[in-house]
């Protein structure tokens, strides 16, 4: 497969696009499950693939502020 990268034959923008939902798709359902979200949701935000990276900052976000205003009580 990396001789296929290398020669052209696979073009690269195809091959990120997949690690980089899977990836997300990882993240998000992990960040789910640890506090207790959708996992439904957290499904479907990683499965955008253009927007998947906003998407996961803001889904981390809300966890951080989330934790702050509990740690705050």
């Amino acid at each position: 497969m990396l001789d296929m990268l290398r020669n052209g034959e696979l073009s690269l923008a195809p091959f990120v696009l997949v690690v980089q939902t899977v990836l997300f798709v990882i993240v998000n359902l992990t960040i789910a499950h640890k506090y207790h979200y959708s996992k439904k949701v957290a499904l479907f935000a990683s499965m955008i693939p253009f927007v998947n990276f906003y998407i996961t900052l803001v889904y981390i976000a809300i966890v951080i502020l989330n934790s702050r205003k509990e740690l705050t009580k």
